[in-house]
């Protein structure tokens, strides 16, 4: 076990795969959720193929477990863990960095920074051959456009 990792274990440091400070605690994450857009509200069930009335009650029932359960967390994730998660899952795929030490507004920072890059930024292939399967079949939920679109809709509102 590294030193981040210990720090992680001691309480000092969050995150799954990268190491992160100051993850908005679950009321601010609470806030966030309540006041986005019915706009974006829309493009958001839409990106994640669900099927219900647009509602501030479904955001936290269907939305918020659909992501929870897209990023792979466990039945009892905290709204910390599932956005953190969304977060790593995009800096993962835009190869940034893990061993180093992040504030989470930084990482989502460096993430939008690729995201808005003019020059063409190196990523990871999420081609898995059950990704091209549920593609071509039209099933499945496309993780980066539900992670790229809710990163805006978090910057738009926090910044």
């Amino acid at each position: 076990m590294g030193y981040l990792d210990t720090l992680k274990v001691f309480g000092r440091l969050g995150g799954h795969h990268y190491y992160l400070t100051k993850i908005p605690d679950t009321d601010m994450i609470i806030d966030f959720l309540k006041t986005i857009p019915l706009e974006e509200l829309t493009k958001l069930f839409s990106a994640a193929r669900l099927s219900v009335p647009i509602t501030r009650r479904m955001l936290f029932e269907a939305l918020v477990p659909t992501l929870a359960d897209l990023f792979d967390c466990d039945k009892y994730a905290t709204y910390q863990s599932v956005f953190s998660n969304i977060v790593e899952f995009m800096a993962d795929y835009y190869l940034i960095e893990r061993l180093e030490i992040y504030t989470f507004r930084d990482l989502i920072q460096k993430v939008l920074a690729c995201m808005n890059a003019k020059e063409i930024v190196e990523t990871k292939d999420l081609s898995s051959p059950l990704n091209i399967i549920k593609e071509r079949l039209g099933i499945g939920v496309p993780l980066f456009d539900v992670a790229k679109l809710l990163l805006e809709i978090y910057e738009n509102q926090t910044s």
